[in-house]
């Protein structure tokens, strides 16, 4: 027959158990909140993850042939204009035809 004792101890294993469970249903529901969490930040960037794979949108848009050359030539005078070669020290352009070569800083 069984005592008292017997049903404490069957009593505190059973509570154990239980909180065993609640505790791991309680992470994994925490651990998933995470994930849709960080899923919908990354959605917000342009970030696209899934089963098949991740996708990235680009907020680019696409250019003629015209545009994206005057854009590369738009760069490229600009590289130009912050360059020193060809320039004195006084900020003046030297000619190419002259006897001394353009001096560097």
């Amino acid at each position: 027959m069984a005592t008292w004792g017997d049903y404490i101890s069957l009593t505190v294993v059973l509570s154990i158990i239980a909180a065993l469970v609640y505790g791991v249903i309680y992470i994994n529901q925490s651990f998933r909140k995470a994930v849709v969490s960080t899923k919908q930040n990354l959605q917000a960037r342009g970030i696209e993850i899934s089963k098949q794979g991740a996708s990235v949108k680009t907020k680019t848009k696409l250019v003629n042939r015209e545009e994206y050359f005057d854009a590369t030539q738009r760069k490229v005078v600009k590289a130009l204009a912050n360059s020193s070669v060809g320039h004195d020290s006084l900020g003046s352009v030297t000619s190419s035809k002259s006897s001394q070569s353009p001096k560097l800083r």
